[in-house]
């Protein structure tokens, strides 16, 4: 996507929700400086998701579904782009985000503004209807049973694996505990002789 497709998202956002939080305004473009304080970059070389960063390197803000406040139709095609550029991104050998960050970032922006408003609602409607229909696509020719089959599996295994380790550490303090009942039971008896 192009820069100006870019920092108009950045430029838009004037608030941040629970999957963006911000200590400053977001600079126009990536490393830019804003302020003097803090420089933007995009995460993952994603153009939807940016990362507000001091001048130091520590994180400011992360924005995972930033993009400009549009009308309706004007941000439904806005949508279809991301879409397109996520769903690259994630055809990667190895994607550099999780994927569950963007749609959750996406649901949020789909609750924003009021009928008739710029708004990022148009965007996200977009890209999470196109979510669906990657979700069924995958489940028609995707073997999801045996691989969740296999997870649950790993899982369990693990959390067996955590409970045993817990039973042996619960069995060793209540011994140390006994222990140190009896020493100090007999420092008493020998204190009293």
């Amino acid at each position: 996507m192009s820069n100006a497709f870019h920092s108009a998202g950045v430029q838009a956002m004037a608030t941040c929700g629970a999957t963006a939080t911000c200590n400053t305004a977001p600079a126009a473009t990536p490393r830019q400086r804003s302020h003097g304080q803090a420089i933007t970059r995009q995460h993952a070389g994603l153009s939807f998701w940016t990362v507000t960063e001091s001048v130091r390197g520590r994180t400011l803000c992360s924005r995972a579904f930033d993009v400009a406040a549009e009308e309706f139709d004007a941000g439904y095609v806005t949508g279809l782009r991301v879409f397109i550029e996520f769903m690259h991104a994630l055809r990667a050998a190895e994607p550099r985000f999780h994927a569950g960050t963007v749609i959750e970032a996406a649901h949020e922006a789909a609750q924003e503004g009021a009928d008739g408003l710029p708004s990022r609602r148009g965007a996200a409607a977009a890209f999470l209807i196109r979510v669906s229909s990657a979700v069924v696509v995958a489940a028609q020719h995707f073997e999801f049973e045996a691989a969740a089959l296999g997870e649950i599996a790993a899982v369990e295994g693990l959390r067996a694996f955590h409970q045993k380790q817990r039973e042996g550490r619960k069995t060793a303090f209540v011994q140390r505990m006994k222990a140190a009942r009896q020493a100090k039971a007999v420092a008493t008896r020998q204190g009293a002789k």
